[in-house]
């Protein structure tokens, strides 16, 4: 089922969620965008409108989505043509799949997402910038588009837009004085409450600075452009995000993995020394450079929802959570207190996604997806891996950091990395004597 499905209703009646206005059917139990319980409030009529597409990931959603849940962008309005043909394929094509059966390693998205990301691709040949970043067909994204060409603070020259999400924009830019390209994350002209989203984007400028490790995005500068729109400047990366290395190869070999998975800890452990939880870890906010053999080959980057332990200001409301469905803890989902044990569960995930091709909890839906962190049990590790012997340390490894209990689980990264060394020397020595 394509998201443009889920989001409509039979009856014609959805429920919106009182947080980000998205609608879902009338049985929905959790809003996919944040995480806001729906269950209990009243139904209402659907609103008629042409359907919308993410620019980044360009799943298609009705006309009065505002945001993509997976990934946080803006969504622009697509042609009639163009949606119609995309949501039908899509849900042929879903079908398809779901009737098929599964190879070894498996895709590492859902169904319905990589199926719409395909589809539309075919349907409109354009490319990112043509249809979303600061393309004709979304006025918003245009006008603030304006700053590319523009110096900021007399030293900063702003070339081109990298990517953008529900919060900010990110820049590639020049250092003139040094001529070093950085990347300058500038936070949106209009947001729906102002006050808010500058002390969250400042809290993320707050706690990049304090961070100081190989393996975790460097800080340069803060500033605030026309008064009113902070920005921060950050070094810039040459490589691609891990979300973009799974959705090209599927997987990594185990050594690449466990090289990716150590250098994560380490720099993970360096931010919840300082009482930093990150809260949002997903490949999406993990960085490969281009030469896997330097020992900062990953950077840790948006720390934009994290939150200081001690003395730190909680942004966010009771129900309301912020993240990733995918990598979302089950204290996070039933809204209990937060620590760095939660950034373990997501590790967990992203440990298992880049070695089996696949999360461990994979569902068309996101409520779905939220049913089966809380009770569900995934399958082996090992049973997506024709290397990896059964009950190998590996399992045991994932096993324990998706534990639901967050007692149950590693108590910190730096004994997850420890595990992490010992599984990958007992897989030498068992490839070594096979």
């Amino acid at each position: 089922m394509s998201a443009y499905g889920f989001n409509s209703d039979a009856t014609g009646r959805t429920i919106v969620c009182p947080t980000c206005g998205l609608r879902y059917p009338i049985t929905a139990k959790f809003c996919g965008q944040d995480g806001t319980i729906l269950s209990g409030l009243a139904p209402q009529p659907s609103t008629p409108g042409g359907p919308k597409h993410c620019p980044s990931c360009r799943t298609v959603y009705p006309s009065y989505a505002q945001f993509c849940p997976a990934d946080a962008t803006h969504l622009v309005s697509s042609s009639p043509t163009v949606a119609t043909s995309t949501a039908k394929a899509a849900s042929a094509m879903t079908e398809a799949v779901n009737t098929a059966a599964p190879p070894k390693v498996t895709d590492n998205r859902d169904h319905t997402q990589h199926v719409s990301r395909e589809v539309l691709s075919a349907n409109n040949p354009h490319s990112d910038s043509e249809i979303g970043f600061g393309g004709s067909s979304n006025e918003d994204l245009s006008q603030e588009n304006r700053v590319i060409g523009k110096t900021i603070a007399g030293k900063y020259k702003v070339e081109g837009l990298l990517g953008e999400g529900g919060m900010a924009q990110v820049f590639r830019a020049t250092h003139l004085g040094l001529d070093r390209p950085v990347v300058i994350k500038l936070m949106h002209s209009s947001m729906p409450s102002m006050d808010t989203a500058m002390k969250r984007f400042e809290q993320e400028c707050k706690v990049t600075a304090k961070l100081d490790h190989p393996n975790v995005v460097s800080v340069f500068d803060v500033g605030t452009l026309e008064g009113r729109r902070p920005y921060l400047v950050m070094e810039f990366i040459q490589g691609e995000s891990l979300r973009d290395y799974l959705d090209r190869e599927g997987s990594m070999s185990i050594q690449d993995a466990c090289t990716v998975m150590m250098q994560v800890c380490s720099g993970l452990a360096e931010a919840h020394a300082m009482g930093i939880v990150h809260r949002d870890l997903k490949p999406e906010n993990i960085m490969l450079r281009e030469r896997s053999d330097r020992p900062d080959w990953v950077k840790i980057v948006d720390f934009g929802i994290a939150h200081l332990k001690q003395g730190g200001q909680r942004l966010t409301r009771t129900g309301i959570a912020i993240g990733t469905v995918d990598y979302m803890s089950p204290e996070y989902l039933s809204d209990k207190p937060i620590d760095n044990r939660s950034d373990i569960y997501a590790l967990g995930v992203i440990m298992y996604e880049i070695m089996a091709g696949r999360c461990p909890f994979v569902a068309e839906t996101a409520e779905a997806v939220m049913a089966k962190h809380l009770w569900g049990t995934p399958m082996p590790l090992s049973h997506f891996r024709t290397d990896l012997p059964a009950g190998c340390l590996f399992d045991q490894l994932a096993e324990k950091s998706l534990q639901k209990e967050p007692d149950d689980r590693f108590q910190s990264v730096t004994d997850m990395r420890d595990d992490l060394q010992r599984a990958f020397k007992e897989y030498q020595m068992t490839q070594k004597n096979s």
